[in-house]
Order: structure tokens, then C-alpha cells, then sequence
């Protein structure tokens, strides 16, 4: 993924609401699109940019989009597919759907020739399309779908590998392997292709054991829920900071983090977007991006005038003082206040020395109000 050291790198989720020629007029805002199907009119506009198909990692791949690759829960149930490799429940009926995809068949992932199977169907097509990574999404240590086991010998013998709890050390080990497997095959590939995972690794402690072995086994990070949690609640100061953390070792590892948030009802307006702005810039380095929006409205550009702020890169790591979270930039100040009540900031330096980000005047101190975030332009923030 390209340097992201110097201003906003952004990202693009999915591209079903733009048009060819707005994928190629504006591809260069860009350095990752997240599941697009139209890879090569992005590819004509960045040449540079990450490319990734969009797989759920536990399930067979999509039916209607991405290729037409996947199969209906009927085919996999008959002779010509393999029904001893769909996930049930532990009701023995149920599949083990995935939440938001009722049509893309849970597979056993514990399953050698599970993975197989979906590395060899999607690796060609990728290959073969313009897409240089593989957007794994739904990716996590938590068996969150209540997996359970299979049905093998013509649906007479009932094969249990899971608890079907969220808390299962086989269900862990499972997804561990999975994704090992997935990154050796792509890396493997004619044209070398790299491991995007959806996962909440950033939710995890700091410094746990388990995710950091997940981590090793991906090439860059999707962190969905981000700071706003899918827009259901503002990271209180511990989950910021645990955020941030992980935000700065995935890139220590040399790969990308993409962090997103969303906001329910309506589009974010100009302070929901500052905490945006504020809350990514304090985790970003060499090999970050985010994106903002309205929950839901993934497909379509979401480009704010915001962007184009001139921030510069940064001078220091996060760091606290006054009760708040600060950082500075070459052409900026970054604030992020996570408690629940506004705190007034002293500044380092007179107030004559900053605009807002939209270019206002601000006043010393500056008061940052609850669960919010600042970005303050400066001609010389280091």
C-alpha cells in the first residue's frame, strides 16, 4: 500500500453505487479500494493502488457478485457438492450462517480441503481480474455464528468440531490456521497477492498473545468498528488508547491498518468528522488509511473537503497531558478528549498560531468538548 506518512491516506469500501468512470477519474484519492468490482477501471485511474476481492473467510464465496464464483445451500447439500463440509449449528439443522450474508454457505474452516477450495477458486479469478489482495472479511477469534460440527456419510453421521460457544479454543485454532493457510497460498501465487483481514484484533488487551499470532499471519488490517463501534457508541479512553496501540504495531510489522467509522441515521456532520480525522491521526503512520460515513452506505464515495487539510505528518507518537490525548504534526495539532466532559486545553502554542480545520480562529485554551476530537492547522506544529 503506498505511504501514508504525509496527510489523510483513504480507502474505498466496495463501489457498487460508482461508475467506471468515477472509479478511474477518482482512483488517485485513494490507496486501497476494499472489495471493488470494477478492478480494472480502478487500476486505469492508480496504477499504485491496492486492489482486494472481497471473500467472507468462512463461508463459499458470493453468488451474484466478485465473479458468480459461490453456490446455493442447495448444491452444496446434493451430490455434485460436498455436503460433510457445510457448518451447522449445534441443533444439527441450522447452518452456521454469517450475520448481513444469508446467501454465502458456512464452510468448515478446520477443514484442509475447505481452505483449499476457496484458495483455488478465488486465486485464478483474482489473478486473471486485476486484483492484487484478497479482502477477507468477518474474520475473528470468537465463534460468533454458533458453529458447530458436520454431517458426513450421506447425512447419517453427525461430526461435531466446535462448542458452539464464543469462547472456544478449536474455533481459534481454526481461524489461526485458516488464515496461515490463505496468506501461504496467496503469497505463493504467479503474481504475489497479500491477506487483507477483517478482524477486531484492535478490540483485543494490548500486547495479547492470541491476536498478535493472528496479526503474523495477515499482511494489513480492517478494523470495521473503528472508533464509533459500527456507530453504536464513542471509544471511552481505554478502548481509544488500546486502539491506537494496535493501530502502531500492526504498522511496526510494516502493514497496513484501515480504520473505519461509521455513524448511525445520517451522515456524519463536520464534529462526528473531526473525531474522525483526530482519533486515525493519532494512530497513524507510514501505512494507515480510514474512511467515515453513514452506516449502511458503503458502495459510494464518501470524499469530505476535510481531506485536503493540510496536516502534514506527524512529529511525535500520542501522548497525554490535561486529561486529554494529544499529538503533533508538522502542520497540525491533534486533540482527542474521550471522557465524558469538555476540557479546556492549554496550547503549545499562542492561539494566533492555529485555525480550526475548516480555517477559523480558536481561542487559548481550547475547550474540546466530550467524546471529541480536534484537528488545529498550524504553520509549525512540531
Amino acid at each position: 500500500m503506498a505511504d501514508t506518512w504525509n496527510g489523510f491516506g483513504l480507502y474505498q469500501p466496495f463501489d457498487g453505487n460508482i461508475t467506471a468512470q468515477q472509479a478511474t477519474a477518482d482512483a488517485g484519492r485513494y490507496v486501497l479500494t476494499w472489495g471493488p468490482g470494477k478492478p480494472t477501471a480502478w487500476y486505469a485511474g492508480n496504477p499504485a493502488l491496492n486492489i482486494s476481492y472481497y471473500l467472507p473467510f468462512d463461508t463459499d464465496a458470493d453468488r451474484t457478485l466478485f465473479g458468480d464464483l459461490g453456490h446455493p445451500l442447495s448444491w452444496w447439500q446434493s451430490s455434485s457438492g460436498h455436503p460433510d463440509w457445510i457448518l451447522y449449528q449445534c441443533d444439527q439443522t441450522t447452518p452456521a450462517w454469517v450475520g448481513g450474508l444469508p446467501d454465502n454457505v458456512p464452510l468448515d474452516v478446520s477443514n484442509t480441503q475447505v481452505v483449499a477450495y476457496q484458495m483455488a477458486l478465488v486465486g485464478p479469478y483474482m489473478q486473471a481480474n486485476g486484483y492484487n489482495s484478497l479482502a477477507a472479511d468477518v474474520i475473528s477469534l470468537k465463534n460468533a455464528n454458533g458453529g458447530c460440527g458436520v454431517w458426513t456419510q450421506n447425512h447419517t453421521v453427525w461430526v461435531q468440531k466446535f462448542t458452539g460457544q464464543r469462547e472456544d479454543p478449536a474455533w481459534a485454532a481454526a481461524v489461526q490456521f485458516w488464515t496461515a493457510y490463505a496468506q501461504w497460498y496467496l503469497h505463493g501465487l504467479t503474481h504475489q497477492a497479500a491477506l487483507l483481514a477483517n478482524a477486531p484484533i484492535g478490540d483485543a488487551p494490548m500486547n495479547d498473545p492470541a491476536n498478535k499470532e493472528l496479526a503474523s499471519h495477515i499482511d494489513a488490517l480492517y478494523d470495521e468498528g473503528g472508533f464509533t463501534n459500527f456507530g453504536s457508541k464513542i471509544a471511552d479512553q481505554g478502548e481509544f488508547r488500546t486502539k491506537v496501540w494496535w493501530m502502531m504495531y500492526i504498522q511496526s510489522l510494516g502493514k497496513p491498518y484501515l480504520v473505519t467509522d461509521l455513524w448511525k441515521g445520517t451522515e456524519p456532520d463536520a464534529s462526528q468528522r473531526e473525531y474522525a480525522f483526530a482519533t486515525y491521526l493519532m494512530g497513524k503512520g507510514h501505512r494507515a488509511a480510514m474512511f467515515t460515513s453513514q452506516l449502511g452506505t458503503y458502495g459510494s464515495e464518501h470524499y469530505w473537503p476535510e481531506y485536503t487539510a493540510p496536516v502534514g505528518s506527524p512529529c511525535t507518537p500520542r501522548y497525554s497531558g490535561q486529561h486529554v490525548d494529544l499529538r503533533k504534526f508538522t502542520l497540525s495539532l491533534v486533540i482527542v478528549n474521550s471522557s465524558g466532559s469538555t476540557i479546556d486545553v492549554t496550547l503549545p502554542q499562542p492561539a494566533s498560531a492555529y485555525t480550526d480545520i475548516e480555517g477559523q480562529p480558536v481561542t487559548d485554551p481550547m475547550p474540546v468538548p466530550a467524546q471529541s476530537g480536534l484537528v488545529l492547522l498550524t504553520a509549525n506544529g512540531c
